[in-house]
């Protein structure tokens, strides 16, 4: 992160936010390498484009560019992968198993077993009720900053996030109860 040495607001800015967006980058991704490498990007680019702004103002933007640039290289990866297959090249590609679930939450869940249930939870939920919930409580940001990354409403991205509370509160508790039988 060298490159971000000249501006004290944007080093302060990224280590108080840099595993929020770490773990966004992750759930965008497919593994940690990858989710380094968009996040690295993003936070250059963003930089360089917004480097006179005050970084506390940009936080949902990174997120939208996190999304867009994830989506981005996984269509060129998964457009090469079709055409290698069609010419009858094999292409490795790494499984989701690289996609560590356990490495998810770095230093925002100190207890594996707490960790494994809710991550059970949340894997159960729909993708963009995951998404909605990792950006308001790991990310902290508002329904409003929501809003600008997912392209929804306001009033959708808070009826999705009950919905996502409500579900995973049933589901921990589910799981709890099979766990404690």
């Amino acid at each position: 992160m060298a490159v971000f040495g000249k501006s004290k607001a944007w080093q302060h800015w990224i280590s108080d936010n840099l595993d929020a967006l770490l773990l966004y980058s992750k759930w965008q991704t497919r593994n940690e390498a990858d989710a380094q490498d968009v996040l690295q990007a993003v936070l250059e680019k963003t930089w360089k484009e917004f480097k006179m702004q005050d970084p506390n103002t940009i936080y949902a933007l990174v997120c939208r560019k996190i999304r867009n640039k994830a989506t981005d290289l996984y269509r060129s990866e998964d457009s090469l992968a079709n055409r290698e297959k069609k010419y009858g090249e094999l292409i490795v590609m790494q499984s989701d198993e690289d996609h560590s679930e356990d490495q998810w939450f770095g230093s925002f869940v100190e207890a594996k077993e707490s960790q494994r249930l809710l991550l059970t939870a949340l894997n159960k939920l729909d993708e963009e009720l995951q998404e909605i919930v990792i950006l308001h409580i790991w990310n902290e940001l508002s329904f409003r900053g929501i809003s600008e990354v997912t392209s929804l409403s306001k009033s959708t991205v808070a009826d999705k996030y009950q919905k996502a509370v409500t579900q995973l509160k049933e589901k921990l508790k589910t799981i709890n109860e099979v766990c404690n039988f």
